[in-house]
């Protein structure tokens, strides 16, 4: 039996990218609650190696919210709160 080994990450040259965790988009996520707990410990994690956190929020204003066609799989259900 074989075993995979994981790569090791150097902290010096590697990010962690926290993404749309907002209030609008947040919910959509099944277990939203267990989901942020794990982004928080993964958070904690790469700080305690000082690794580089990189935020990313996705904002639109009203009237890209109203050019989000019914179709989009992505945006539709948030665009239509």
């Amino acid at each position: 039996m074989s075993t995979t080994r994981l790569p090791t990450i150097a902290p010096e040259r590697a990010a962690l990218l926290v993404m749309d965790f907002q209030n609008g988009i947040c919910p959509l996520a099944p277990d939203a609650d267990a989901l942020v707990e794990r982004v928080k410990e993964a958070i904690a994690d790469v700080r305690a190696a000082e690794g580089t956190i990189g935020y990313v929020r996705v904002a639109f204003t009203e009237d890209y919210w109203a050019a989000v066609p019914e179709t989009n799989k992505a945006f539709a259900t948030v665009a239509a709160a």
